[in-house]
């Protein structure tokens, strides 16, 4: 049973590069869902900005 497909060798790197790999994707995922967190929060500060600014002109437009 010598003949073996693939090395212990060939499968210990192969088993490396994918948990190198993963570990890659998931900082990858990590900073980007921060980024998008922080692009989300803009928004909504910016939405409440704006709907604040209509609520205020409505009030002046009654007086």
């Amino acid at each position: 049973m010598q003949d073996r497909l693939i090395s212990s060798e060939a499968i210990a790197e192969a088993v490396r590069a994918y948990a190198e790999e993963m570990n890659r994707l998931n900082h990858d995922r990590r900073a980007q869902a921060e980024s998008d967190h922080r692009a989300l929060r803009k928004s909504e500060r910016a939405i409440a900005g704006i709907m604040a600014a209509i609520s205020r002109t409505e009030c002046i437009s009654r007086a």
